[in-house]
């Protein structure tokens, strides 16, 4: 991203949203993020604001204050 290059993580973790800004989306065939639509969505600084409530580099700590199951926390 930093060349300039757009970058697409495909990755159901919802960790590496902490990633998403400039020139980096995440590709996602989560139910909870597609809205139960069976092909997967992008998702930019605007998704990942409208489903956590918080920009992108907030994600680890909303994680950390509510808790992540799968990262058994």
């Amino acid at each position: 991203a930093a060349g300039g290059a757009e970058v697409i993580i495909a990755t159901n973790d919802k960790d590496i949203f902490a990633l998403v800004g400039e020139g980096v989306s995440i590709y996602s065939t989560n139910k909870a993020d597609t809205g139960g639509a069976k092909e997967g969505v992008l998702l930019g600084t605007a998704e990942v604001e409208e489903r956590w409530g918080v920009p992108p580099a907030l994600i680890p700590d909303v994680l950390a204050l509510t808790g992540d199951a799968v990262d058994n926390i």
